[in-house]
């Protein structure tokens, strides 16, 4: 092998100007030539001055929903997709970039502004498009259901109470140094370092028989000892609730004045009764959590809000969230068939699904808008609704669902990193949105897309 040494000192400040020419048939151009971008500017202008008034400098719309759309297909980092959008020719010509992109908090700024109804409806749009191109339809669907997790720490009371006392700690000292004499006096009527070494002992305590006792003991301690730091938090707001405070602040006031004395409540009915409360509070910041069994080995609880997921023809994906946080299987497919007619005019001619999705509810659903073959599980020693040659197909059909709900889950429907419950629901339906992008930009491409799946 020889080597060519003529360019090793090539002369990089001499050759900044560059022309790069990108090709039509470009899996990115060909998709934003596809994509129905008035429509996903009417949706977004309907959420961006939901609240607001049309003021200031004009928002270039079709760059932040380029952006928006490209970071979803790719998965790309705020700054990565600042970084592309200046120096990626055909990311630019896709989002209609011609001078300098703005810096990566306009996007955030813009995503935080968008709900999860929009995004879903921008999955619709992109649907009614791949039917039309013939790249999906209404020969099947096959329906499944998952947890999405919600982003909070396994529910505990203890840590919850140890949670609420270090933030009374919090706004105290902050309204002291403020010069507040009556925070100044409340935070020496609380032992604080003795509620600390309180909580390590119930940590650290042995696992016998004389340790569980000690735990019961603490615990029910530790109840009335929050119930009284919160009793200060609660006469201070009184006094402060007309103040502007720090948002760490004011968001720590929240969750001491109106979800600790939630939880505490319900504390005491489980101290009393023995048994959890209904509604049970998971989280401080989480309210739209709930404790959903799948009986899965090794994960027999996942604290987050159920999903659901259609496969379509093509492999693309309709994910729908019910009203309820957990709402079971067996009521779910009267409103997936709702959201389905919206995007088709006509039933699947074909569904399928597990045994929880076998009920009376979910068969009455199926029949009434004129479903030909109903394939979901029976339970028990019922029957199928199908012909014994059909059974075997339809649960090999129904299995590839797992294979797509793995894919969502690296595509932001796995343990949420959000903050917020909206956020959470709307990181679900953009896994969604990213997935039929990537089938749909591998449908329009001549070349294969490893990425897409």
């Amino acid at each position: 092998m020889s080597v060519d040494t003529s360019s090793i000192n090539y002369p990089v400040k001499d050759k900044l100007k560059t022309k790069i020419s990108v090709p039509e048939n470009h899996f990115l151009i060909v998709l934003a030539l596809s994509i129905p971008w008035s429509e996903y500017a009417e949706l977004a202008i309907a959420d961006l001055y939901r609240n607001r008034r049309r003021s200031g400098r004009k928002l270039n719309i079709r760059l932040h929903l380029g952006a928006f759309v490209l970071q979803s297909l790719f998965r790309w980092t705020d700054r990565e997709l600042e970084e592309n959008l200046n120096y990626y020719s055909p990311a630019r010509i896709f989002c209609g970039v011609e001078g300098k992109a703005y810096d990566h908090s306009a996007y955030v700024k813009f995503r935080g502004r968008l709900t999860d109804e929009t995004v879903k409806k921008f999955n619709f749009s992109l649907l009614k498009v791949a039917t039309r191109k013939g790249f999906t339809g209404t020969e099947f669907l096959d329906f499944d259901s998952t947890v999405q997790e919600a982003n909070i720490e396994y529910p505990s009371d203890m840590r919850m109470m140890q949670s609420l006392v270090r933030k009374s700690n919090k706004i105290l000292s902050c309204l002291a140094e403020a010069g507040s004499y009556k925070a100044s006096g409340l935070l020496k009527k609380v032992e604080w370092k003795k509620l600390s070494k309180k909580f390590k002992s119930y940590y650290f305590a042995k696992k016998s028989k004389n340790g569980f006792e000690l735990k019961k003991k603490i615990f029910q301690y530790m109840e009335r000892k929050t119930a009284q730091v919160l009793e200060h938090i609660k006469d201070m707001n009184r006094i402060i609730k007309n103040h502007e405070l720090p948002w760490n602040i004011k968001r720590d006031l929240v969750h001491c004045s109106e979800v600790g004395p939630a939880l505490l409540k319900q504390i005491r009915y489980f101290i009393k009764h023995k048994e959890v409360a209904p509604n049970k509070v998971l989280s401080l910041h989480a309210k739209e959590v709930k404790c959903i069994s799948k009986g899965k080995v090794g994960t027999p609880y996942e604290f987050g809000r159920t999903t659901f997921v259609g496969r379509l023809p093509g492999n693309y994906t309709q994910v729908f969230t019910g009203k309820k946080v957990g709402l079971a299987d067996g009521k779910s497919m009267e409103q997936e068939l709702v959201e389905y007619f919206e995007i088709f005019d006509s039933p699947p001619k074909s569904i399928s699904g597990d045994q929880g999705f076998w009920s009376r509810e979910n068969l009455n659903a199926c029949k009434s808008v004129g479903i030909e073959e109903i394939g979901i599980c029976p339970r028990g020693h019922k029957n199928w609704l199908i012909a014994d040659e059909n059974i075997e197909k339809i649960c090999n059909r129904r299995s590839l669902v797992e294979a797509l709900i793995g894919q969502l889950k690296k595509r932001g429907m796995g343990k949420s990193k959000m903050k917020s419950d909206e956020m959470t629901k709307l990181e679900g339906q953009r896994s969604s949105l990213s997935l039929n992008l990537s089938r749909l930009a591998r449908d329009l491409s001549d070349r294969p897309l490893k990425w897409a799946g």
